[in-house]
């Protein structure tokens, strides 16, 4: 029953964060040249068949083939898939904390940067989503995410004490890229 079984959407985007993480993006990529790269990933058994079969080498390619996606090419170095640890005050992370009662309260956030490279000394950081959305509806997956990556931000900016100088969603649905501000 388990061989039949389709995978689900966040299945599909941790295969996304995958290959994302694993693709050797100095290359010169083509459609071929990406699936050829996710068959290596398979036999490495750093993906599952399953999770190939499953990202589409189009919006793979779309992305580097993106304003954002370029940029990261000519860095000297992307970061890929980088876990954090931070310390925040829980009235930052949750607005509607009564002050009086949670002021001096913290609590240890964890994450993953999805991708971060350097640009003229600066940072750049791109968090890649794989949500599906309807045309016009990028503003609510923007705001969805708007405190996520700006806490990816300010814990780049805390543990690297450099200043994050663009913050991108890579929205994968629509093969967009969208700055924070």
């Amino acid at each position: 029953m388990e061989k039949n079984r389709k995978l689900t959407g966040a299945e599909k985007g941790t295969a996304i964060h995958a290959v994302m993480q694993k693709i050797n993006y100095k290359k010169e990529l083509s459609k071929e040249e990406i699936e050829r790269q996710m068959k290596e990933l398979v036999k490495k058994e750093l993906i599952t068949r399953d999770q190939a079969e499953s990202v589409d080498s189009w919006k793979i390619l779309n992305f580097f083939n993106s304003n954002i996606g370029k940029r990261m090419a000519k860095a000297e170095k992307a970061y890929r898939e980088i876990p954090f640890h931070m310390e925040i005050k829980s009235t930052e992370f949750d607005k509607n904390l009564p002050k009086d009662s949670y002021e001096d309260e913290r609590i240890m956030l964890q994450g993953i940067i999805d991708c971060y490279f350097e640009e003229d000394g600066e940072v750049i950081l791109i968090d890649y989503k794989s949500d599906y959305f309807k045309r016009g509806e990028e503003k609510a997956i923007i705001e969805k995410y708007k405190v996520q990556i700006e806490l990816y931000a300010r814990a780049i900016e805390e543990i690297m004490n450099k200043k994050v100088k663009g913050k991108y969603l890579y929205l994968f649905h629509g093969d967009k890229e969208v700055e924070i501000r």
